[in-house]
């Protein structure tokens, strides 16, 4: 509260219906979604609650027994993103589309009113801004990066600031020190790489809390994943952002891993963004079909470096591009490179010379910048809302979104979407095409509807980073779950009767198979539930050698030999990717 004094207190209704008005902004809030937390950040909160929500959401998550690894996002007033304002019944989002009174109803939702309002206020709605920490204020930044290894806090060298890998995750304190002479502000992030491993997300969250209680509690603390970084965090890097493939091995769950790191000398990165604050680069596979014509590439080879200039790319990405290659060139020289000039060489890198990836016409996409909407009608009516500096996390696959690339509008549907979705959303693209007239597109953009999980290059190619295998993920299975019914098996086999089942709550995954002990002798195979569980005798640095052939093909998309050939960094992320850790 605004005394000197904090508390928390339960302010969910009796009916349980949360609406947009128990948001009070002089507060912060928690607001407990199951699968993860939200922290909500009034505008008129002070600083200590700024400070303490993430950590009593920590709090919280151990009070209620959930799983440490339970995600806590950060929600500031003004920017809270679709999947937030769903949790809220009749949120009033700022931009939202008319179905003209059609409402959705369903076995589990309740049909309500639609408000209808405004396509056209969907289309010509302005980009809403980043809560930035330090708005209005003139100073200077000074920062401290340290990586988390072997669970340990490790200071990164200054010549490396602004480079991350997606397998780990990262400490940064910023010291901000105002012009005027006022006390300097302190703001630490944890960032956490994408296939960094659950412990050392945790790690990152717990030496974020002891470096703030070592500074006196007075610095701001904000989670950062890969993918979602805001304005203000990609500003302290000026334009020089890498995030690279692999990572250090863990120093708990994977301790039987080892280093993953892309050392045979040739990678692809993704330059993509408007402007030198919030430009920056992705690595991707080094292959000819993840180029596109409408951003910028860095090749780095043995003993050249290419920087590869899409004809729809704009001056903002070629400038950081040049920053991006002055970084990682070393001793190597830098060459320029137009599309359609490219040599052979070049090709060769990339698996050979090809015209098989996206395209644009020359200057068209550097004008009109793509805009994700995501529609959803969990609350009983339908909604659309736009998500600004969106990234392939966003993508829910129980929803539908739409994708406005100017040329074409694309429907991506989520496998989890319902038929009243998928039909609305139709509706919802041809009402915002109707409304998109007056930007000159003119009549005729196709509507291509999309499936989750098989997407084309053309629509991935809008998504920093694109990770094919993120909605080819199986199920979570609780590690402690997972012990406890091992412990519950043994116990039941020395007293030579069945495991009793434990009284808890119906779990929402079905539980995962007792672990086994591997029989001497002989090629036995084991299920990926069974593997995740644990089984005894094994070499747990090979887990998916132990998976049928038919089941390796399907739980990491490629054959045995196929998985043989890649580097040892790419076979580590795809064993992290399905818990084969």
């Amino acid at each position: 509260d605004a005394s000197s004094s904090l508390k928390t207190v339960d302010v969910t209704p009796k009916d349980g219906v949360l609406k947009k008005d128990l948001l009070n902004s002089t507060d912060v809030f928690i607001v407990d979604a199951g699968n993860v937390l939200h922290v909500w950040i009034g505008r008129g909160a002070s600083a200590d609650e700024r400070k303490n929500g993430v950590i009593y959401a920590s709090q919280y998550l151990t009070q209620t027994k959930r799983p440490a690894q339970t995600p806590i996002t950060r929600v500031a007033e003004g920017g809270e993103g679709s999947a937030f304002k769903a949790l809220f019944h009749a949120w009033d989002p700022p931009r939202t589309i008319s179905f003209g009174q059609q409402a959705s109803t369903s076995a589990t939702t309740r049909a309500v009113e639609d408000k209808g309002v405004d396509a056209s206020a969907l289309f010509s709605a302005s980009a809403a801004e980043d809560d930035d920490l330090f708005a209005g204020q003139d100073g200077s930044n000074a920062i401290k990066v340290w990586r988390i290894e072997n669970l340990e806090k490790v200071q990164v060298d200054a010549a490396t600031y602004g480079e991350f890998f997606g397998g780990d995750s990262y400490v940064v304190l910023n010291t901000f020190t105002p012009k005027s002479g006022a006390k300097p502000s302190h703001v630490i992030y944890f960032w956490q790489g994408r296939q960094s491993s659950q412990d050392e997300k945790a790690a990152s969250a717990l030496w974020a809390q002891r470096l703030d209680d070592e500074m006196g509690g007075s610095p701001v603390q904000v989670r950062v994943v890969q993918g979602k970084e805001p304005s203000h965090f990609r500003r302290l890097f000026l334009g020089r952002l890498i995030v690279h493939s692999g990572g250090k091995a863990s120093g708990f769950k994977n301790r039987h891993d080892q280093d993953s790191y892309d050392d045979d000398g040739v990678s692809l990165f993704h330059i993509k963004g408007t402007s030198e604050l919030n430009t920056f680069a992705t690595q991707v596979d080094e292959v000819a079909a993840n180029l596109n014509s409408g951003d910028v590439f860095v090749l780095t080879t043995p003993r050249q470096v290419y920087q590869w200039q899409g004809s729809g790319s704009n001056a903002e990405e070629r400038r950081v591009a040049s920053n991006i290659a002055a970084i990682l060139k070393g001793k190597r020289a830098v060459t320029v490179v137009d599309e359609g000039d490219a040599d052979d060489a070049f090709w060769n890198f990339l698996g050979g010379k090809t015209d098989d990836y996206p395209k644009v016409k020359a200057g068209q996409e550097a004008e009109h910048e793509p805009r994700l909407f995501h529609v959803t009608n969990e609350t009983g009516y339908f909604q659309a809302s736009e998500i600004h500096s969106f990234a392939q996390d966003d993508l829910n696959i129980d929803d539908v979104f739409l994708l406005d690339c100017y040329t074409t509008l694309y429907l991506w549907v989520g496998q989890g979407a319902n038929e009243s979705e998928k039909r609305g959303a139709l509706k919802i693209a041809n009402d915002y095409l109707a409304a998109a007239q007056s930007d000159g597109r003119g009549e005729g953009t196709p509507v291509i509807s999309i499936q989750s999980g098989k997407e084309p290059a053309i629509f991935t190619c809008h998504f920093a980073g694109w990770d094919a295998a993120l909605f080819h993920q199986p199920a979570f299975v609780d590690p402690y779950e997972a012990k406890l019914q091992k412990l519950r098996d043994e116990k039941a086999k020395a007293a030579g009767a069945v495991a009793p089942a434990a009284a808890a709550p119906a779990p929402v995954h079905d539980a995962p198979p007792a672990p086994v002990a591997a029989v001497a002798g002989g090629n036995q195979t084991f299920t990926l539930q069974q593997l995740i569980a644990g089984v005894d005798g094994i070499d747990l640095t090979r887990k998916e050698s132990y998976l049928s052939d038919a089941e390796f093909k399907t739980v990491l998309g490629v054959t045995r030999g196929e998985f043989a050939a890649l580097p040892k960094w790419k076979q580590q992320a795809k064993k992290k990717e399905v818990n084969l850790f």
